[in-house]
């Protein structure tokens, strides 16, 4: 992957200046927002609560490893999202690690309450 499209060399500052999904989606609203952003699914959504405030499901990948980057603890994640009025429905998929079958990541799927 170029340098300039990997997610480890993005510094904070410019992640969190830049326009998030409320000025492109909150209007309408969203059936469904997939979130795979590469460890980055807390700022991604922090940064979105106008766009959940219209959203019905939220499909979102979530590492439990450090591959992307250290990751936000799993509990921080349902809070945030209970605030925003969602309720865990399901685990989609589970990906472990072959070697250990330790759990690296999987996918969330989120539900308007």
């Amino acid at each position: 992957m170029p340098r300039g499209l990997d997610p480890l060399y993005f510094d904070r500052q410019r992640i969190a200046e830049s326009e998030g999904p409320d000025r492109l989606w909150s209007k309408n609203g969203v059936d469904l927002l997939k979130i795979d952003t590469q460890g980055w699914g807390m700022h991604v959504l922090r940064g979105a609560p106008r766009t959940l405030e219209t959203t019905r499901v939220v499909l979102l990948k979530w590492q439990f490893e450090d591959i992307y980057g250290r990751p936000t603890p799993i509990g921080e994640l349902d809070a945030l999202m209970t605030a925003a009025g969602f309720r865990l429905w399901d685990i989609a998929h589970i990906y472990r690690d072959l070697k250990n079958l330790r759990t690296l990541w999987a996918d969330l799927v989120y539900v308007r309450a």
